[in-house]
């Protein structure tokens, strides 16, 4: 073989070997791009869902789920005793013992103090004392009174009347057969006719008077007496009951405080002291009773329509963080406080009743405590919750951003339930297991 021949296939052969390398990369470069195709578009996702997850921070997305919800009421209120029984003066009097202290714990029946009543009081019992037996008397007068001294005397007049006008009768009859023999004068019949009309006048009279004598002792005028007797018994036992509570005792167990107010001259009351001078119906003490508590609270409008009688209760207290007391709605006023209205919303009173109480609770609890009361409006139950946050208002409608399969936010229209402080109840438009975006406020 000749040298040109030789070189010339050499040349075919790197043509050939060239050709085959490229068509080999044509390959290699389509089998790639077939191949790398899905994990491109996969990155290419990835990619686009981390920076989506990027731009919202995880602590503004939360899943949606059922939880226990709770539909209480917080308020805040006053302690006071379950009842209270204000200790008047019975009468005007000195003090004259005094057996308690103020803030002592009573019972019932237990001698507080004593009262020496007034001069004017003891006149005025013997006075009324008086009253009483003149009613007695003329009661028991009454009852009798057909058989009366005063009957006796009217029917015996009657009857003196009843002989002179017989007497006259015969008079005028005696004068009338004279003048007819006219042995007397016309004049003397005259005298004696006139006589007999005055003697029959003078027997009329005596039956009106025996009449009206009779009257006074009449059915009517004994119940009229009866009630005038009944008035003066009555006052009589007033006084003498009010002269037994010269001891004055502890009508209830409780404790002993100053009465809450002012006097009617308006100046603050005072402690009761031995040879203290008090008026009657003074007033000297306020017995508490402590056996339970009352929470005293004030609501208004809103809040009094939701609450009613006999719900669920506790009270705590921040000055006793360790305190919870259990407790129920004793009562729900119907009416506004007096006043509350004319400068504001008008509020209604609430009293919420402890069940029970230590003695510890007893001993540590002040009259007038401020306190916490959490009243449940209905039992807890379970239901889908989201913060309250989570939601904004669009053209009144509620709404929240829900994260679709994209993690893209999108505006969803929802039905919300009973809320709380923190959370509220969604009746429709998520579900279980939806992420919303709560906003960025």
């Amino acid at each position: 073989m000749t040298e040109s021949t030789d070189h010339d296939v050499i040349r075919l052969q790197q043509h050939l070997r060239r050709w085959r390398n490229a068509t080999l990369a044509i390959i290699a470069a389509v089998i790639t791009a077939v191949s790398w195709q899905p994990a491109y578009t996969w990155w290419q996702s990835m990619s686009s869902t981390a920076q989506a997850e990027a731009s919202i921070p995880p602590e503004r997305i939360h899943t949606v789920a059922n939880q226990l919800l709770k539909d209480n009421i917080k308020l805040s209120g006053k302690i006071r005793p379950l009842a209270s029984v204000e200790i008047s003066s019975p009468f005007s009097g000195t003090v004259s013992s005094v057996h308690v202290r103020y803030g002592d714990t009573v019972k019932q029946g237990q001698l507080l103090f004593s009262i020496q009543p007034d001069a004017s009081f003891n006149s005025g019992l013997m006075q009324t004392q008086l009253l009483y037996n003149m009613a007695w008397d003329k009661m028991k007068s009454l009852k009798s009174w057909s058989s009366s001294s005063t009957v006796r005397k009217a029917r015996r007049a009657i009857i003196q009347q009843q002989q002179a006008l017989k007497k006259a009768k015969r008079k005028r009859d005696e004068d009338r057969l004279l003048y007819q023999q006219g042995v007397i004068a016309k004049s003397q019949l005259e005298a004696s006719e006139q006589a007999l009309k005055d003697a029959k006048t003078g027997l009329s009279e005596q039956q009106e008077a025996l009449r009206d004598t009779l009257a006074q002792g009449s059915k009517h005028e004994i119940s009229l007496q009866q009630l005038k007797l009944e008035v003066a018994h009555n006052n009589l036992i007033s006084l003498q009951n009010k002269l037994a509570l010269a001891d004055v005792y502890a009508t209830i167990d409780g404790i002993l405080m100053l009465p809450e107010g002012k006097n009617p001259n308006g100046s603050y009351f005072t402690p009761i002291k031995l040879g203290r001078h008090l008026g009657s119906g003074e007033k000297m003490f306020q017995l508490a009773d402590m056996s339970k508590l009352r929470a005293a609270l004030k609501v208004d409008d809103r809040t009094i329509i939701r609450l009613k009688t006999g719900l669920k209760a506790t009270i705590t207290s921040s000055i006793l963080p360790d305190m919870v007391l259990d407790a129920y709605t004793a009562s729900v006023s119907r009416e506004p406080i007096k006043g509350s209205s004319r400068s504001h919303t008008a509020q209604y009173a609430v009293s919420v009743i402890t069940l029970q109480l230590t003695t510890i609770e007893r001993d540590n609890i002040r009259m007038g405590m401020s306190v916490m009361v959490d009243i449940q409006i209905s039992p807890p139950y379970q239901a889908l919750v989201i913060p309250i946050d989570a939601i904004y208002m669009e053209k009144d409608q509620p709404k929240v951003n829900r994260l679709d399969d994209a993690d893209q936010p999108q505006s969803v229209t929802i039905t919300t339930g009973i809320a709380s402080v923190h959370d509220i109840e969604i009746i429709d438009g998520l579900k279980a297991g939806d992420r919303i975006v709560i906003p960025d406020i």
